[in-house]
């Protein structure tokens, strides 16, 4: 891809392109036709997945990166209960590894947890994390950018970025504060 889906990319998600082309890894994968089939998804998801077929951010690792889903990935979940269970509920996964999910909610966007072994949990369940998948996507950055290497010889980044990208929580502030 080019430095103009890149462009394109960081303006669906109203985020600063110099600063999302700094972690996000190249090259895109091509937009795939219907990747989102069958899904109810927000504007912005299918804005995205116009762009490119989900993207990864950090690092190559599954235990270092973030990965906005993408075809393959909705295309198992279309054949598992959490298909039909999330359009009954109005959210489509975005982030994570079945069945422990962030989804986006279908009627204004924002992202919440969808951790589905804690279905139903007052505490976790449908908890907000952010009012979009742009400003998440931003905080998933911010807080990564926040991680210190050499506080911690045996930490990973996702360490300080996965407890906000599956439940809203935020170490970084925790350990400022």
């Amino acid at each position: 891809m080019h430095m103009d889906e890149i462009g394109r990319l960081a303006q669906a998600l109203g985020i600063d392109e110099a600063t999302l082309s700094r972690h996000l890894l190249r090259p895109l994968a091509e937009p795939v036709e219907g990747s989102l089939e069958g899904w109810n998804a927000p504007a912005t998801l299918q804005r995205l997945h116009t762009i490119c077929d989900g993207f990864r951010l950090f690092g190559k690792e599954s235990w270092d990166s973030f990965s906005l889903l993408d075809a393959e990935e909705y295309g198992q979940l279309r054949d598992d209960y959490i298909f039909h269970a999330s359009k009954r509920i109005g959210v489509v996964p975005i982030f994570g590894d079945c069945p422990h999910f962030t989804s986006v909610r279908v009627h204004d966007g924002a992202v919440v947890s969808t951790d589905w072994e804690g279905e139903g949990d007052e505490d976790e369940w449908l908890r907000p994390i952010a009012p979009s998948i742009g400003v998440y996507v931003a905080t998933v950055i911010q807080v990564r950018e926040a991680y210190g290497f050499d506080d911690d010889p045996d930490g990973r980044p996702s360490d300080w970025w996965y407890p906000y990208a599956a439940y809203g929580d935020r170490p970084d502030l925790e350990r400022a504060g």
